[in-house]
């Protein structure tokens, strides 16, 4: 037996779509860049609420990450812009 008999398409279609250079009829041809973002968003979507430990863990990184900037930004001291020493380098 040939190698070339095992690397044949079994579908003639197939033989005819992956020889065609042209990209074939328009049902074909890649989407547009909306399409595949939409498409890739719900394919995310889908998987993200299928997997309720994925879930759970991006819903526990987002309050972590939301406690931390708060504790970080919580009770700054105020800094006075407009101090003596700024307006000696203005003049």
């Amino acid at each position: 037996m040939s190698s070339e008999a095992t690397l044949r398409p079994v579908d003639p279609n197939l033989q005819r779509v992956l020889s065609d250079p042209g990209g074939g009829p328009r049902d074909q041809r890649r989407p547009g860049f909306f399409r595949q973002t939409r498409v890739l968003t719900a394919r995310a979507h889908r998987n993200v609420y299928r997997n309720v430990s994925q879930l759970l863990g991006f819903a526990l990184q987002a309050i972590l990450l939301g406690v931390i900037i708060g504790v970080t930004y919580y009770q700054l001291p105020e800094v006075n812009c407009l101090s003596s020493s700024s307006d000696q380098r203005l003049t």
